[in-house]
């Protein structure tokens, strides 16, 4: 197997346990209230690593349909100069990401292999890792499952771990990987509402998500 796709393999199986971790009653109530909360912060061997999680007001199978949906981020994510797939390949994308971000990041571009997988039930994941780009090191998963109020709500626990070709302390950037990430996440919730007001989401979403292989 290539080592790409060992990786990915990886980020599912990291993927799985996460929303499952026990939350806090106080993180539960930020849940419930719509805050992005902190899960953890760290320096590891590829880069800074930051852990959030957000509930998101629409099913696993919407919110999954709209992280895979790299192409549209140019649309919804902030400083995204532009996002387009280069290939697909079963529930496998190729896209490369542009950013315009302000000082230590500035502007970056990274060339992507991201996954998704059905693990049961109303449960999924998501992987992807950094082929090639500016940045050291690119990679991310992220956990959907059922929130406690049913499956018209969806937990998403997102990672994220990036390293910077930058000068900045070590402080900035890990601050500005969080930041990065809790963005993502608000406008990932943001992104599905709208798909659901104006009626942009499939009808066959649970099809689509299981059987693509």
């Amino acid at each position: 197997m290539p080592r790409v796709s060992i990786i990915i393999s990886l980020l599912f199986t990291s993927a799985q346990g996460l929303a499952s971790d026990r939350l806090t009653p106080a993180q539960t109530k930020k849940l419930d209230g719509w805050e992005v909360i902190h899960l953890k912060q760290a320096r590891t061997p590829e880069g800074f690593l930051a852990q959030m999680a957000v509930v998101v007001p629409d099913t696993p199978e919407a919110t999954t349909y709209a992280l895979m949906q790299i192409d549209k981020y140019k649309h919804f994510m902030p400083h995204f100069k532009d996002s387009r797939l280069v290939k697909t390949r079963g529930s496998t994308v190729y896209a490369v990401i542009e950013t315009k971000l302000p000082w230590p990041v500035r502007d970056a571009w990274v060339y992507l292999k991201a996954s998704h997988k059905h693990l049961g039930g109303r449960r999924y994941a998501a992987g992807w890792k950094m082929l090639n780009g500016t940045m050291k090191y690119y990679s991310g998963a992220a956990s959907l499952s059922p929130w406690r109020n049913g499956p018209h709500h969806t937990l998403v626990v997102l990672t994220t771990v990036a390293a910077l070709n930058t000068a900045a302390p070590d402080s900035l950037v890990s601050r500005g990987v969080a930041s990065v990430t809790s963005m993502f996440l608000h406008r990932l919730r943001m992104r599905v509402v709208a798909l659901r007001q104006f009626k942009k989401l499939p009808g066959d979403l649970q099809k689509r998500l299981r059987e693509t292989p």
